[in-house]
Order: C-alpha cells, then sequence, then structure tokens
C-alpha cells in the first residue's frame, strides 16, 4: 500500500467515525470522496467548519507541519502553537492537548 493510499484511508476512517448511527454511515459510505482533490475539499470544509479559534489553531498547525524540515515531534508542536508575539518564556498553561491539536485538524 502507498503512502497516499494509507492517508486516504486514514481520512475515511476519521471521517466515518464521527458518523452517530448505522444509517449515517451507510449514508456516507456511499458518498465517500474518490480523488485527491474531493478528499482535500471535505477535509478543509471540515476544518472550516470549526469554531474560529480551531479553525485559527488548524490552520497553524498544518503550516508549520507542511513547512518544517523535517518531521516535529508533538512536544514541539505543543511549543511552536504555544507561542505569541513578544514571549520570553514557553507557558506551559499555553500548550495544547495533542489529541486536540489531532481533533481539529479534521483528518
Amino acid at each position: 500500500m502507498s503512502a497516499i493510499q494509507i492517508l486516504y484511508a486514514q481520512f475515511h476512517a476519521s471521517y466515518l467515525a464521527t458518523k452517530l448511527n448505522v444509517r449515517s454511515l451507510r449514508e456516507a459510505l456511499k458518498d465517500l470522496p474518490k480523488s485527491s482533490g474531493a478528499i482535500y475539499q471535505e477535509a478543509i470544509g471540515r476544518l472550516k467548519s470549526q469554531n474560529p479559534e480551531a479553525v485559527r489553531l488548524a490552520e497553524k498547525t498544518l503550516l508549520w507541519i507542511v513547512n518544517a524540515s523535517r518531521p516535529l515531534r508533538v512536544k514541539e508542536l505543543q511549543h511552536l502553537l504555544a507561542v505569541r508575539e513578544g514571549d520570553v518564556d514557553i507557558d506551559d498553561n499555553a500548550l495544547t492537548a495533542p489529541m486536540y491539536i489531532l481533533s481539529i485538524c479534521a483528518g
């Protein structure tokens, strides 16, 4: 299985996991996006449907991940997301829980 196929499978699994009953799950299975463009649009749509603070954090997260020169450790990403202009120290109270970061990125 290629890396792209794995990503598609992960996207589909996270999308299907949001369904609350069997009927919704069956309907979602019929309407799964087939192309990478459709999958991308679906993911961005889910991301943008969240509250404004979650959208900003998700966009910031994805920007750091996409532009990183190497894979980031979870703790590194937490610190990157916590920093604000003018900060001289890391405030541990500003660290976002890893599971929340994962959930707001909408798969």
